[in-house]
């Protein structure tokens, strides 16, 4: 081992010193150490202890690994080349900024959106101030912890803990790939249940509701560089198609194709939350009005502009105040322009839209997301498919001699009747016609039956006496030819 400057040229010596020494395997090394000759035999010491232990097999002790730290990265890449430390161990004393440097140009390569790289790096530059953390060694999952309790403490939501959470472990899981570290420090902290800690929970609009909202802002004043028109316009897009605030303040004329079939918008993958271009079917009579709109607009001009574009919030809770439309109701649920997309999902299931469909339109990643978070169901509309399911009530012997007295099991009866047998706790009603052995249900619908051994032609008298006793929607057959009727 020897501590020296060397000679760059004749008479002149170099401002830094250098170490010489022998590798593990006898090959003589030279590398450049400091312009302080006392850090050079300090160098000189740890290369020393460094061959020793790589003979022995052995890794760096934990105050040898502070000391490589501090070592220039030039330094340690030679080390590397050599044998004498682990590409790990040169991770390790590269610092965090660096790595980060790194990553972030990876992502890029990705093809990962500019806002989600800067949000996330932010997320994680966030939490390593906190931590204190310099070093890739420094990542220790008790910190992590630690900053956990504390952003609680502060108010933190879960969802905004899971997102520095998820960017820390996103970070580690790339050192790992990139064999920098051996594995990843924080794999076993977990994450909050942002479901039970959710600070905003939102609520459709009924039909009604929308009737209101949309007359409120097509006569009301012109606010946030909108008139009332524009925003009746751009509440009908978001509620028709699920458009998110964002997705539509970045829409142009050209995204708009109003001579397809069917008529259809564009979201661009920059634009779109799920980074993916998507193009989506819009109303006939929409279409038409927005086309009237956009008559004069220049292909990249904005199909909607104002102030609206940083204040959708608040310029829909102008317009629900106009409705007399309460932007948080009695239960704490909020009405803001995301909840013009939950609208969407939920006028959707309830028209019967199969869930497939409703996934695709809403483009959720998972068909949970879309029926549980997006799809709200009031007591009423379960009311009213619970109804669809026929009622059961014993059948008493009483009920099964009238049957056989009015010709109902399977003789003909001897004259056009009809007898209403009242029954259940809403007094719900059953007619039976005796002329051709059918019968229908009184209700939004009739249901009526075949008989055995009876015609299986729906009887124009059982139709007038369904009319009759409240049919309003129409007839379902069961076993006869005939098909339903819609009254």
């Amino acid at each position: 081992m020897a501590v020296f400057k060397p000679t760059v040229k004749a008479g002149e010596k170099a401002g830094k010193y250098a170490v010489q020494f022998r590798d593990a395997a006898g090959i003589v090394r030279r590398v450049p150490a400091f312009a302080n000759q006392a850090a050079s035999r300090e160098l000189e010491r740890s290369l020393l202890k460094l061959v020793a232990l790589r003979t022995a097999g052995a890794g760096p002790d934990a105050e040898l690994t502070r000391q490589m730290e501090s070592w220039p990265a030039g330094l340690r890449d030679k080390l590397v080349a050599w044998g004498l430390i682990a590409r790990e161990r040169a991770a390790a004393g590269k610092g965090l900024e660096a790595h980060i440097a790194d990553w972030r140009l990876s992502l890029e390569a990705d093809n990962d959106t500019p806002k989600h790289i800067k949000e996330t790096v932010v997320y994680l530059r966030r939490m390593i101030s906190f931590c204190g953390w310099r070093y890739v060694s420094d990542i220790a999952t008790g910190d992590l912890e630690r900053w956990k309790l504390d952003a609680k403490a502060k108010g933190v939501s879960a969802s905004s803990i899971n997102h520095h959470i998820r960017a820390a472990k996103t970070f580690c899981g790339w050192l790992v790939k990139k064999r920098l570290v051996s594995e990843n420090p924080i794999r076993h902290v977990g994450m909050l249940n942002a479901e039970a800690d959710r600070r905003r929970e939102r609520r459709d609009l009924t039909p009604e509701e929308i009737g209101r909202l949309l007359a409120a802002a097509e006569t009301g004043e012109k606010h946030h560089g909108l008139t009332g028109h524009e925003r009746t316009l751009l509440y009908r897009l978001a509620l028709s198609t699920g458009l998110r605030w964002n997705e539509c303040r970045t829409l142009a004329r050209r995204n708009f194709d109003f001579e397809g079939t069917p008529p259809s918008v564009t979201v661009k993958a920059e634009n779109a939350k799920n980074e993916k271009t998507a193009t989506l079917p819009i109303p006939s009579d929409l279409a038409a009005d927005l086309k009237e709109y956009m008559a004069l607009s220049l292909p990249t001009a904005r199909a909607f502009t104002g102030m609206w574009r940083d204040r959708g919030a608040d310029m829909l809770a102008i317009d629900l105040g106009a409705a007399g439309i309460p932007v948080v109701d009695d239960c704490g649920l909020v009405v803001d322009f995301h909840s013009l997309r939950h609208t969407f999902a939920s006028l959707g299931a309830k028209a019967g839209i199969p869930l497939a469909f409703m996934q695709k339109l809403m483009r959720h990643s998972d068909p949970k997301l879309t029926a549980g978070v997006y799809t709200h169901l009031r007591l009423v509309d379960e009311a009213i498919e619970i109804a669809k399911i026929p009622s059961f009530v014993p059948i008493t012997a009483q009920k099964n001699e009238a049957a056989k007295a009015t010709g109902t099991d399977g003789k003909p009866a001897e004259t056009i009747d009809t007898k209403i047998d009242t029954f259940g706790k809403n007094s719900r009603q059953i007619i039976r016609s005796y002329n051709d052995g059918e019968s229908c249900q009184k209700g939004d619908f009739c249901e009526v039956f075949a008989s055995p051994g009876k015609s299986k032609a729906l009887a124009p008298e059982v139709v007038a006496r369904a009319m009759a006793i409240g049919a309003k929607n129409g007839i379902r057959t069961r076993g006869l030819l005939s098909h339903s009727q819609t009254l």
